[in-house]
């Protein structure tokens, strides 16, 4: 499965504070929207930031090395329980 590494831009004080580009998380997911997705559904952005996300094969030696110490999101194992959950009949 194809790997991201995410990358948020923007300095803000309530989550990077003095800090223009940071790694924020690793995504495994079937393609980059859904990995966009996750992304965004997981993580804080103020309106002064983006995304980048960057294949990890592609990736450079600093942000393979960032991206060692983050949240990883898996969407595949994350898909798969929600399927399962949204087949299980029993009231919970």
């Amino acid at each position: 499965m194809p790997k991201f590494i995410a990358v948020r831009f923007g300095s803000n004080t309530e989550n990077q504070p003095a800090t223009l580009r940071k790694v924020i998380a690793v995504v495994i997911a079937p393609d980059e929207g859904a990995a966009e997705d996750s992304v965004k559904a997981n993580c804080t952005f103020w309106n002064n930031q983006t995304l980048e996300l960057i294949p990890a094969v592609e990736a450079s030696r600093q942000d393979k090395i960032a991206a060692q110490d983050v949240q990883v999101l898996n969407v595949i194992e994350q898909d798969k329980k929600l399927d399962e959950w949204a087949k299980d009949d029993r009231v919970r």
